[in-house]
């Protein structure tokens, strides 16, 4: 009897390990077909995000292994991002496609054809080492209205894109662009820019997005000149006989800084490909000068000056790292470019005015008394 009751008992054991046993292999089952399943997903939207323009990738040929690996990184878990290697050792490396005359390039820029409501811009925001400060920069734009793209210009060739980065979802597509070590990569006509206007930011620059959409609106009434938030001026100094670049605050302005600015990518072509090359190294050599040269570019293009918007708020992010503009040499720099390039040009061209765009009702100008000076000035 107590055999009988042995058997029964290790029979009903044996049953329910078979149980077990046949319900943990469905599960691993089950598992790895929804791993087919998801892996089949994700081919199948890499396939259409390469069909469409805005995810478009290119990757050179110099460095496609590691550039298919970030790719493929990148997209599964963010398929807002995609990676583009930039073959930075030729000169030109896509077509112009505006006329050339005489040697120079010519362009109309003008709003034929424009449906300003329906028009868009792209952010471009240069990268080097600070790659938590960019995050935060490109999360900044969420929810950013009229925003049609971000790229990403990843300027430090050394530092390789990581597959864990936790990009922002923000509503657009990223473009990230592998580039050389230098300023003047900010500013190259990239193929993934697609509108003719550029919002251009530094990674610390923290503007709202109302003052974005003011300094928009501005711009498509200006496209052929700078509009941006920071002004700064030029200025000769008759004891050294020299021109001088000043910060200190004024109701004119000569400059407005790229670290946050908009222009039309038309400028960006010129800045490449037609601006003297002497320029572009002097600006490699001091790393600094990027946003005087294009300010002269323009200038000398237009007979403008550019167009100060007033900003609400602060302008600078509160908790960034101090950059190279708080470095000793940097003003000095700054000085040296203004007279190098006027050698350049032969004359200097660029202009002052006492004009700012702002907010059509006054109570909604900044709490600032020499901003309210200068417009008290021009009553």
């Amino acid at each position: 009897m107590l055999r009988r009751t042995r058997r029964k008992y290790v029979l009903y054991l044996f049953c329910v390990f078979v149980v077990v046993f046949f319900l943990i292999s469905l599960n691993v089952t089950l598992k790895h077909e929804r791993g087919h399943l998801v892996v089949k997903n994700n081919e199948e939207k890499n396939s259409q995000l390469g069909r469409n323009d805005e995810f478009s990738v290119e990757v050179s040929n110099e460095n496609s292994t590691f550039g298919n690996a970030s790719i493929v990184d990148t997209r599964i878990p963010y398929d807002n991002v995609s990676i583009v290697e930039h073959d930075y050792k030729r000169k030109v490396f896509m077509a112009c496609p505006f006329d050339v005359s005489n040697g120079l390039l010519r362009y109309r820029i003008g709003s034929q054809n424009v449906d300003l409501e329906k028009e868009r811009f792209t952010v471009v925001l240069l990268h080097y080492n600070n790659l938590p400060m960019v995050l935060q920069a490109i999360d900044w734009l969420r929810k950013l209205p009229l925003l049609h793209k971000v790229v990403l210009v990843w300027s430090n060739p050394r530092q390789p894109i990581a597959h864990n980065i936790k990009w922002p979802r923000i509503g657009v597509p990223i473009v990230v662009i592998r580039t050389n070590n230098s300023l003047n990569a900010r500013f190259l006509p990239f193929d993934a820019i697609e509108t003719d206007a550029i919002l251009h930011l530094d990674d610390d620059s923290r503007v709202q997005h109302d003052d974005i959409l003011l300094g928009f609106r501005v711009w498509q009434e200006e496209r052929d000149r700078i509009v941006g938030y920071p002004g700064r001026f030029h200025a000769w100094d008759s004891k050294r006989q020299r021109w001088q670049y000043n910060m200190f605050h004024s109701c004119k302005t000569s400059i407005v800084l790229t670290s946050a600015a908009f222009f039309h990518k038309y400028y960006a072509y010129l800045y490449s490909y037609v601006m003297p090359d002497v320029i572009r190294k002097e600006v490699d050599t001091k790393i600094n000068c990027e946003d005087i040269a294009v300010n002269f570019l323009v200038s000398n293009y237009t007979r403008k000056s550019p167009i100060k918007v007033t900003s609400q708020l602060q302008f600078r992010c509160p908790d960034c790292p101090r950059g190279m503009s708080k470095n000793a040499t940097h003003m000095e720099e700054r000085h040296q470019c203004i007279n190098n390039f006027e050698k350049v040009y032969g004359y200097m061209p660029l202009l002052y005015t006492r004009f700012r765009a702002d907010y059509p009702v006054i109570d909604k100008v900044p709490s600032n008394k020499n901003i309210k000076s200068c417009i008290n000035l021009q009553k």
